[in-house]
């Protein structure tokens, strides 16, 4: 009895300036088990982030949307968000 996995992700990021710039990741997988009953399993996602720098002070913003489903259940969606901020001394 063999499992079957399959995964794919793509990324891009880009300078706006020298102080600032963005970056996208998507990704897609899929998990197909051979035991009796079990269903496959789709997962979708994809996130972004702007990053600027001010001096000593770095902050970051960033998005992400993912989803999942498998069959004979509801596809499952969840957006997350991030805000942060870091000072180096």
């Amino acid at each position: 009895m063999t499992d079957e996995s399959y995964y794919a992700q793509a990324f891009i990021s880009r300078a706006l300036d020298s102080r600032t710039s963005i970056d996208a990741t998507a990704f897609a997988n899929y998990y197909q088990s051979n035991l009796t009953g079990a269903t496959d399993v789709y997962g979708i996602g994809a996130t972004g982030t702007f990053s600027k720098r001010f001096g000593r002070l770095g902050t970051q913003a960033s998005v992400g949307v993912y989803s999942f489903s498998q069959q004979g259940q509801d596809t499952t969606i969840s957006v997350q968000g991030l805000l942060g901020a870091r000072y180096s001394f």
